[in-house]
Order: C-alpha cells, then structure tokens, then sequence
C-alpha cells in the first residue's frame, strides 16, 4: 500500500510539472516520434521519411505512443501521459530501491527540468 501512495505522490508531480512546465518546450522537438506513432498506428510500419530512405528508431516510445493514438488520444496528450508515468515509475524505483521516498521526489522534480 506504501508503495501505491508513493507511486501516486510522484506521479501527481509530474503531471503538476508537465503542466506548469508544459509550454517552456518547443512541440517540434518531439515531431519525429509523433509522426512514427502515427505511421505505425496507421499500420505504415516504424518508418519514417527521411532524406536518404527510410529510418527505423528506438521502438518502445512510438508504440506505446500507436497505441494511445489507436485509442483517439492525441499525440501530444499521449507524450505527456507517457512521460507523467515514466516519471513517476522511475521515482518509485529509486524510492524503493534505496528506501528513501524523498529521493524519489528528488528525482520526480529533476525529471521536468527536461523532460524525455
């Protein structure tokens, strides 16, 4: 139960900063993950146009991002949902492992200076 109201904790955090902090970061930095999650939710495959072909990236992020898209959720929402929990699982991680629970708000805290 400990464990669940940590989680909760941290993940208000981050959900609260990504608010506040929201608008501080240019949308076009996440523009090519964008466009994979949709080519991949539009069942085009995990490529994107480029210059010299197509690119295959880092797989975990645009599927799970797919997945929201499939479900009528923007992209935008669906980045900030993602980054909220991964977030908030990473502070729990540390608050567990180290038995410190402030080290994850530490954490928590550090993780809007730049959001991933």
């Amino acid at each position: 139960m400990r464990s669940l109201s940590y989680f909760s904790g941290y993940l208000l955090i981050g959900v609260l900063g990504a608010l506040l902090l929201g608008n501080l970061y240019e949308p076009e930095a996440n523009y090519a993950l964008y466009r994979f999650a949709v080519n991949l939710a539009e069942g085009r495959g995990l490529l994107y146009g480029a210059v010299e072909g197509n690119v295959v990236t880092f797989p975990l992020s645009p599927a799970l991002l797919a997945m929201l898209v499939q479900l009528g959720i923007e992209p935008s929402l669906g980045s900030f949902l993602i980054n909220a929990l991964a977030t908030a699982c990473g502070a729990l991680c540390l608050a567990l492992w180290l038995n410190k629970p402030l080290y994850g708000v530490l954490y928590a805290l550090l993780m809007l200076i730049q959001p991933s």
